[in-house]
């Protein structure tokens, strides 16, 4: 079954029976959603931002959830190694918050640790998008991988080429 709303743009008539439906809806726990959390958080960096020599990173949190004061990972850099960093503030939508979870989408202003400098220069002397904030509470060991095999598949006619590096 597919609810179906009728709304009206210009009287706003349905509106609130969506706002209503829409709060009425709960939320999944599911295993995987457990799972996620259990393993540390993963937050991907679409954009970066420097302000008052701070560090902001935007994007979104695929896995588990950060929150305020938190110590997370930070890279990886051209060599493939990760840096300590701590979360100073959070914001969604320009609003701060205390945490954000899987699926949200947010800003993050960063503190570096003391004499991370070097790490940085080997990270290109910024850091950029593409890089993730991880946080594994069980302090597993963390590498880059650059290369892995993948079996693609494509369910449309659209012409494919794929070859080595792709």
């Amino acid at each position: 079954m597919c609810p179906i709303f009728l709304i009206s743009c210009k009287t706003l008539e349905g509106v609130d029976l969506f706002k209503n439906f829409l709060s009425n809806l709960q939320f999944s726990n599911t295993e995987s959603n457990i799972e996620n959390e259990a393993y540390g958080g993963e937050f991907h960096v679409s954009r970066t931002f420097k302000k008052n020599n701070n560090h902001i990173l935007a994007g979104i949190v695929h896995k588990g959830k950060f929150r305020q004061n938190q110590k997370t990972l930070l890279g990886p850099n051209n060599e493939g190694t990760f840096t300590d960093v701590e979360i100073k503030s959070i914001h969604c939508n320009g609003v701060p918050v205390i945490s954000v979870k899987a699926g949200q989408m947010c800003s993050i202003l960063i503190k570096l640790q003391r004499f991370h400098e070097k790490w940085l220069q080997i990270a290109g002397g910024e850091i950029r998008k593409g890089m993730v904030l991880l946080d594994f509470k069980d302090g597993l060991g963390v590498e880059a991988c650059y290369s892995f095999k993948a079996e693609f598949w494509s369910y449309d006619d659209t012409p494919y080429t794929i070859k080595s590096t792709f």
